[in-house]
């Protein structure tokens, strides 16, 4: 079927509509595409001293304080472990760089209870999860050597 010459002239217009439907015309350019941003690592809690290599025993004091300070309130129970009741002292082996960064904490002794044996798994891996991410975010005052220093964390339900 040929179409008359009006037809293909009013096709080639660059709006194509089936009869009857409203035409819609965008106006002006779409905005242009911009990526997702990347997510952001993030940000460390405070620089917190060595209080380990204090040597007078008031200013260590004073740092440790600083130290559990940076911590307080940073930490959040775990739903799993919250669910089975699981309360008890884990201790982190912390590597601390000359730089003042740790690679992640490794959990080295836990001592703990539970209400429910069922969720044990869950409920350790996710009290490891917390304490691993809560301590990556620590970043200590640079000095001239490594260090490594255990800290115990606490998780009690009261």
């Amino acid at each position: 079927m040929l179409l008359p010459a009006s037809l293909a002239v009013a096709q080639t217009s660059g709006v194509h509509v089936a009869p009857g439907k409203p035409v819609r015309v965008q106006r002006g350019l779409p905005p242009p595409y911009v990526p997702a941003k990347a997510p952001q690592p993030p940000k460390p809690l405070v620089e917190v001293p060595r209080f380990w290599l204090a040597t007078d025993s008031m200013q260590r004091h004073e740092q440790h304080l600083r130290f559990w300070q940076s911590l307080q309130g940073k930490i959040q129970y775990p739903a799993p472990a919250l669910r089975a009741q699981a309360e008890g002292m884990f201790t982190f082996r912390l590597v601390v760089g000359p730089d003042g960064t740790a690679p992640p904490a490794v959990l080295v002794r836990r001592s703990f209870t539970l209400a429910e044996s069922g969720e044990e798994k869950a409920a350790l891996a996710a009290i490891e999860a917390e304490g691993q991410r809560v301590l990556a975010r620590l970043r200590f005052v640079p000095t001239s050597r490594a260090d490594t220093v255990f800290v115990p964390l606490t998780f009690s339900i009261r």
